[in-house]
């Protein structure tokens, strides 16, 4: 089992939902996200999935589409 958390990502801190193992706790300044609202803010074209554009990620990455450009 999984969970998303909102967290910043690389140099540029870009916005990112990373789904990470359910045994991980989230980090300091880090939020929990429901399935619901990751679910929303994909289908709104608000994140963009770029899982295949990251190493040693555990499960699926979400990045603002924003900081993409």
């Amino acid at each position: 089992m999984s969970f998303f958390v909102a967290t910043t990502i690389g140099r540029a801190n870009m916005i990112a939902m990373l789904e990470v193992d359910e045994r991980e706790e989230p980090a300091k300044g880090e939020v929990r996200l429901s399935e619901a609202c990751v679910k929303k803010n994909v289908e709104s074209g608000l994140f963009k999935d770029m899982t295949h554009s990251v190493q040693n990620a555990i499960g699926k990455v979400y990045i603002l589409a924003s900081d993409l450009k």
